[in-house]
């Protein structure tokens, strides 16, 4: 319990509030990365580029967008201390034995922590990615059916209705794909994950659990601590979301001429399986996330009113290939 408790203060503790006073960007603990599901693992590696510049730079140092690409389709590669450019950041955390990467581990973001209930815009501020409802849920139904929160005996009655045959989860089935999809899209727990984190809860925490009929009241709470974050990405304009973090920290510094970002952190760093997205899509046609759309709606307007705000251009950075 120690342990855990001890993880969560290191990883929650990375952000600058515009609120925060203090007089210039400070990794260690002005920050607090919200890492929704399915939203930004990739961004880690934009916290990592500012945290731990030069050894960030020392390791991507050589590669190139074809190995890129390359390395996104074949094994990691070994001569860049086995990058695994598939999992975002996990190079990081878990690939690099030995390297002077280390107080940026804490960095990786794999927790999916929720903001916590109460938190102090003086002293720290939370950062974000807000992504389109529908999309995010197909995504993470695809990837392993993410549950964080969910206790492991309520999950494992879920995946028993999801998959009732002896078949392999993998199965090309269309059929067994799509009930197991409905069935993880009306798992009421995942309901308004997104607003579930702005107001402290895991995404699958079934004691927590939102009415289907929206409350004004809980959503109206998660808008207004939502408006209290310092940054809000947009998963669909992930790359243009990067570089106005980037315009963001060069003005909280009194620096304009700041890093830019490296072609890893604005490239997918996933293929995912587009064409059994395009099923779940189709059948879920009429799926609906009050809550959360309303929250995404919200995060939209203080993208783009920051957006102009730091004048960003923003056809200078159109989205990369989506990636799951």
């Amino acid at each position: 319990m120690v342990i855990i408790f001890f993880a969560f203060f290191v990883l929650g503790r990375v952000l600058v509030s515009g609120m925060f006073d203090g007089s210039e960007f400070d990794c260690k603990s002005s920050y607090f990365w919200m890492h929704v599901p399915k939203t930004s693992s990739t961004f880690c590696l934009t916290l990592q580029h500012i945290c731990c510049t030069e050894e960030y730079e020392s390791i991507v140092e050589g590669l190139t967008y074809d190995s890129i690409l390359e390395n996104q389709i074949l094994q990691p590669n070994e001569k860049h201390f086995q990058i695994d450019l598939r999992y975002g950041c996990a190079f990081v955390s878990h690939r690099v034995r030995g390297s002077s990467l280390t107080k940026c581990r804490s960095l990786r973001g794999n927790y999916h922590r929720p903001i916590p209930k109460t938190f102090d815009t003086q002293h720290f501020a939370a950062i974000t990615f807000l992504r389109e409802p529908k999309s995010r849920l197909i995504s993470a139904f695809l990837d392993a059916s993410h549950h964080e929160g969910m206790d492991s005996k309520d999950f494992l009655i879920l995946k028993e209705k999801m998959y009732p045959t002896a078949e392999s989860e993998d199965t090309d089935s269309v059929e067994r794909l799509v009930h197991a999809a409905r069935l993880y899209a009306q798992e009421p727990a995942f309901l308004g994950c997104q607003t579930k984190m702005v107001l402290g809860y895991q995404c699958g925490d079934t004691k927590f659990i939102l009415p289907r009929v929206i409350n004004q009241t809980i959503i109206s709470e998660a808008v207004d601590r939502l408006r209290q974050f310092y940054f809000v990405g947009i998963f669909e304009q992930y790359s243009l979301s990067v570089h106005l973090f980037y315009r963001m920290i060069a003005k909280k510094n009194g620096n304009d001429t700041t890093l830019i970002p490296s072609i890893l952190e604005i490239l997918p760093t996933r293929k995912g399986d587009h064409t059994k997205a395009s099923i779940v899509d189709k059948y879920l046609a009429n799926y609906t996330d009050p809550y959360d759309s309303i929250l995404y709606k919200e995060g939209l307007k203080l993208f783009n009113d920051r957006i102009d705000k730091f004048h960003i251009d923003f056809n200078s950075f159109p989205p990369p290939s989506s990636s799951l």
